[in-house]
């Protein structure tokens, strides 16, 4: 496994990371504060360099710690927060934490360049889902449970339940409603109930929180339109920009002008080469 890479850091910046991550980095730097927040790297601490250097971020593991050190920085009235996150901690974008997102996709995450094309679109698509119209019938945003609903009249069937290994209690419902709103996480066990059901449905409107509550593989997520499933958001998140790493530290090179091409072709985002654009 790759170490994580460090991020460059310049004076006047603050950064949160754990202790241990502060002390073997080559920033100078004063500690403003010490968090409850522990890691197997030690607490995490909010520090200001004073002396530009390469830093390793170990932050918070939950979406709760991350709002806290959110708040935490906001008081000490800085132009911009950024939050560094990965492919499998999406939920950090979730409108509720991120203002905005820059996506970034690279070499890195596949040999083949038309694999890490046809999935960073379908994060780009995931992402860009459109915005949920409430009916007059239904305010979804107040039912703390998944809920079928009719939209064009005053039909409801909450699911009590968790649907946590209990997904299959969806097969029974699906064709007597035409919109699911799932209060969860939308993963591949439900993807999978609606696949073995799908001559039970002509079509069905799926809506949840944001995007980020999507957790299914990017191939189920292309399939859901041949099944008659479509996806709508209450909260939409907006995209920057997304950017782009030809190298990948496993030894291999995309050639720049080919991954950007098809980048530019296949997304609807100003696309940026973070090496050589913004020197």
């Amino acid at each position: 496994m790759l170490e994580k890479p460090r991020i460059k850091l310049y004076k006047k910046m603050m950064v949160a990371t754990a202790v241990e991550c502060l002390e073997d980095s080559t920033a100078e730097y004063v500690i403003f504060e010490k968090t409850s927040i522990n890691t197997p790297l030690g607490l995490i601490v909010i520090a200001e360099i004073t002396k530009e250097g390469e830093v390793l971020v170990a932050g918070p593991s939950t979406n709760t710690d991350m709002k806290f050190i959110v708040s935490k920085f906001k008081k000490y009235q800085l132009d911009r927060i950024f939050i560094d996150g990965a492919l499998f901690r999406k939920s950090i974008a979730n409108t509720m934490l991120s203002d905005a997102v820059i996506l970034s996709t690279g070499a890195s995450y596949s040999p083949e360049i038309n694999n890490v094309i046809k999935d960073t679109k379908s994060f780009i698509d995931q992402l860009s889902l459109k915005p949920y119209k409430t009916s007059k019938y239904h305010d979804v945003k107040r039912y703390e449970n998944t809920l079928f609903l009719n939209e064009n009249n005053n039909e409801t069937k909450p699911i009590y339940q968790s649907l946590l290994h209990n997904e299959d209690i969806l097969s029974t419902y699906l064709g007597l409603y035409d919109t699911l709103y799932i209060r969860g996480a939308f993963t591949d066990r439900i993807f999978h109930i609606l696949v073995n059901n799908r001559n039970n449905f002509t079509k069905l409107k799926i809506v949840v929180k944001d995007a980020t509550n999507i957790l299914i593989e990017p191939n189920n997520f292309r399939k859901l339109t041949k099944i008659g499933v479509e996806i709508e958001v209450l909260n939409q998140i907006d995209i920057l920009f997304v950017t782009y790493n030809p190298f990948s530290p496993y030894g291999y090179i995309f050639n720049n002008d080919e991954f950007r091409e098809k980048l530019e072709q296949n997304i609807d985002k100003v696309v940026i080469n973070v090496l050589e654009d913004l020197e």
